[in-house]
């Protein structure tokens, strides 16, 4: 079973994020994240960016704050 890899800037697209909240997330190992040995991006697995953010594919193309994704807040 081959396994669903995107790019920043695609799991962004596909969260309703900026580029750079994905960056963040990686960075402090909240989203795990690899280089493609092929071209050298970094990389998430699918699976990884479902686990952090729910289902996925559903944001506008548009990256507007109206379009993200509510921030998870502690209550």
């Amino acid at each position: 079973m081959s396994q669903a890899f995107l790019t920043i800037a695609q799991a962004a697209e596909q969260v309703g994020v900026s580029r750079q909240s994905i960056w963040r997330k990686c960075k402090d190992g909240s989203i795990s994240s690899s280089k493609d040995k092929r071209t050298g991006a970094t990389v998430i697995q699918v699976v990884d960016l479902i686990a952090h953010y729910g289902e996925i594919g559903q944001a506008e193309t548009s990256n507007t704050a109206t379009n993200a994704t509510p921030r998870r807040n502690e209550q």
